[in-house]
């Protein structure tokens, strides 16, 4: 008698290669482009846009911390808020789009069969396909949640008056601000 095989294993003997090769591509290619954005933003910072972006953050901060007309300062915050905001809710958006798509996977596989060529989808490997879909559009959410959260620490310390907040950390207080921003 042979032994019984899991229903994991089943599923992934069933998944094409082709379905592999483009997971395994995926995979690459973010853990590359983020090794590559690593070592760049350790190492010459000043040739990419993200190390641009952070001098120019330093520059803002350093500029409005304790502030005493602090209008710019609470109008630009206000502004990543509503931008992390509309992204999170997006997020969720497309959550929920995925969800559905589950209650009607059916409809979605004969779909697939009109645009795709080659053999039909099997049914399982489409529904671990949209579970992986679900993942990375909660992962974003959490992603821009976490701005909300930092942005409003943010605009809490920039009304601290900066001498105060250099005694706090026991000199220049602008980098260690931008890391947290």
């Amino acid at each position: 008698m042979l032994p019984a095989v899991s229903p994991f294993l089943d599923l992934c003997a069933r998944i094409s290669v082709l379905d592999w090769s483009a997971l395994l591509l995926f995979v690459l290619a973010v853990l590359g482009y983020r090794s590559f954005l690593g070592l760049m933003l350790r190492g010459r910072p000043d040739r990419l846009y993200l190390g641009k972006l952070q001098a120019y953050r330093n520059a803002w901060i350093a500029v409005h911390s304790g502030d005493k007309n602090s209008l710019v300062t609470v109008q630009t915050l206000r502004n990543n808020i509503m931008t992390a905001s509309f992204l999170a809710s997006t997020s969720i958006i497309l959550i929920m789009g995925a969800f559905s798509l589950l209650g009607n996977l059916h409809g979605l596989l004969e779909t697939l069969r009109a645009f795709r060529p080659g053999p039909s989808a099997e049914p399982a490997v489409e529904l671990l396909k949209l579970l992986l879909i679900i993942v990375t559009l909660w992962y974003c959410f959490f992603n821009f949640t976490s701005h909300i959260r930092e942005v409003n620490y943010m605009s809490l310390v920039l009304n601290i008056p900066k001498e105060k907040l250099d005694e706090i950390e026991g000199g220049d207080s602008t980098l260690l601000l931008s890391q947290v921003f």
